[in-house]
């Protein structure tokens, strides 16, 4: 098993992960993790201006600029936007990349949002988490299963709230407190658990 620590940071769509986790990927980075972001959709639906494939591209380079500015690797999306379905060839297509990056912590959305594809891509997230050690799960690509700790965090669309606030991430210092002094809130019991 790896010594080294790795986040990986799981958006529907390009700029997901900017808006809502790169706060706490950053702190991430900054307490010595490897970082990663993945999209689970490709982009597509991001424009009105653009063709399926210029916007694919746009959005594609948008990310991976993004990416680099926190010192992540970005990793495509799989499917076209608004086809996140939790169904099983694309479970395993999400699990094949979990035992690729084999991730510490995984920041991804919240099981309960504003939309489907937020709301599959945190679901697609869970099972792959919990799926990658199953010795009888075939991931595609096909990898070998992995095992070792990993803890989700969802963030919340709607109360535009970073996960690692107020979070005590393992090997992570605790948050400073805010300047009015008062203790930050604990997070819900629901925004971080082990997978598997």
């Amino acid at each position: 098993m790896s010594e080294t620590k790795v986040a990986l940071a799981v958006g529907a769509h390009p700029d997901d992960v900017e808006f809502l986790m790169a706060g706490a990927l950053a702190l991430l980075g900054d307490a010595g993790y490897e970082l990663h972001i993945m999209t689970v959709g490709n982009g597509n639906c991001g424009t009105a201006q653009y063709t399926h494939e210029e916007i694919i591209r746009i959005r594609g380079r948008e990310a991976r600029n993004a990416a680099a500015i926190v010192g992540a690797t970005y990793h495509h999306g799989l499917v076209n936007d608004i086809e996140i379905y939790y169904e099983d060839e694309l479970l395993r297509r999400v699990t094949g990349r979990v035992r690729q990056i084999q991730p510490n912590i995984v920041l991804t959305h919240s099981p309960e949002d504003y939309m489907e594809d937020h709301m599959n891509t945190s679901r697609l997230m869970v099972s792959a988490c919990f799926c990658r050690g199953m010795r009888n799960w075939q991931s595609i690509p096909r990898e070998v299963p992995t095992f070792q700790d990993c803890y989700i965090y969802h963030a919340h669309a709607q109360l535009a709230v970073d996960p690692a606030r107020g979070a005590h991430l393992p090997g992570l210092l605790h948050l400073p407190r805010p300047a009015s002094g008062q203790p930050r809130p604990h997070p819900p019991a629901d925004r971080a658990i082990p997978a598997g």
